[in-house]
């Protein structure tokens, strides 16, 4: 765990975390263009943090502290940021006005789109790694944002859809790893080829093999 800590989140993570307070002071003081641009270096961030995590220090179940304490709080600080803070910093220095709760019915299918692009990003997640905090993390988000009323009927379909659709691609690609990865990998080695069994001697000719040696004829002179 020391060395994923090091080298793995390192000075990048404590970099990340600088530049949200940043973001955050630039926010609650409504410098938005500002605070586009950090929380933009903040995603960035924890992007090469995630990546050198899962190529060069990936989670073991024989290590999971690693992943409790590194790989969980990476993925989900990435995907707040990302899929929550991104967009909706982006809506307000574009001029939105999103004061609770009437910002869903005012903009309905810019809602839809945030959710749609972290949901279809979640479900591709689900379905090729497998990442059970990442998937979890969404539906989670996404219950939170259904939560929140009024709802608009665009944001409402997404929530729905992602959340019933983004467990059920988890599950089918983790029953589908189960069943086919067992036979992924094995390679034959050069002993193991199949034993040919030797052709049966016809009638008339003299067996000139034993087992499976050969006996030559100049043997018999």
């Amino acid at each position: 765990m020391s060395k994923a800590l090091v080298h793995g989140t390192g000075m990048s993570f404590v970099i990340a975390n600088w530049v949200m307070a940043a973001y955050a002071v630039a926010f609650s003081t409504q410098n938005f263009i500002p605070a586009i641009i950090l929380i933009g270096l903040v995603v960035l961030i924890l992007i090469f943090v995630n990546l050198r995590l899962v190529i060069y220090y990936p989670a073991a179940w024989t290590r999971p502290f690693d992943y409790i304490l590194l790989h969980a709080p990476a993925r989900l600080f990435l995907l707040v940021t990302a899929t929550l803070f991104l967009p909706l910093t982006a809506f307000i220095a574009d001029g939105h006005d999103w004061t609770l709760p009437r910002h869903d019915l005012d903009y309905p299918w810019e809602g839809f789109a945030a959710v749609a692009v972290s949901g279809v990003l979640a479900t591709i997640i689900a379905g090729w790694r497998r990442d059970l905090v990442w998937s979890a993390g969404t539906v989670w988000l996404l219950w939170c944002i259904g939560g929140l009323k009024p709802k608009s009927t665009p944001v409402m379909i997404a929530v729905i859809v992602f959340s019933i659709l983004i467990p059920l691609t988890f599950m089918a690609s983790l029953i589908l790893h189960m069943i086919y990865g067992r036979n992924e990998g094995r390679v034959r080695l050069e002993g193991e080829e199949t034993p040919r069994v030797p052709p049966p001697a016809s009638r008339g000719t003299p067996n000139t093999q034993v087992g499976n040696h050969e006996v030559q004829s100049d043997v018999w002179g």
